[in-house]
């Protein structure tokens, strides 16, 4: 389970701390805000790592998501060409013991 994540450059998000996850967790704002791309940004990292990541490259159309070509998921603010998505995972046994 993902205790935080942090998004750069995908799409609209431009996150500069992390987002702090938990067993429950609610998305709202104003249409446009960002919602939707973090749940791909999620999604993308899934079907890659589904994939067994391999070869380095990360799976931009698979089966739990379709996003295009790469120019369509960076962000319209940055000179950079460059998506950093990071995220930190709850050790299995501090899963077991804050969920039972």
């Amino acid at each position: 389970m993902i205790n935080n994540i942090s998004i750069h450059n995908f799409k609209s998000l431009n996150t500069s701390d992390p987002i702090e996850m938990g067993s429950c967790l609610f998305l709202c704002g104003p249409n446009s805000s960002g919602k939707s791309s973090f749940i791909q940004a999620i999604l993308m990292i899934a079907q890659t790592f589904s994939r067994n990541y391999k070869d380095g490259r990360v799976v931009l159309n698979g089966g739990f998501i379709k996003l295009g070509v790469f120019e369509n998921i960076l962000s319209y603010s940055t000179d950079s060409n460059e998506i950093l998505i990071s995220f930190e995972l709850f050790p299995e046994n501090e899963l077991l013991k804050k969920y039972g």
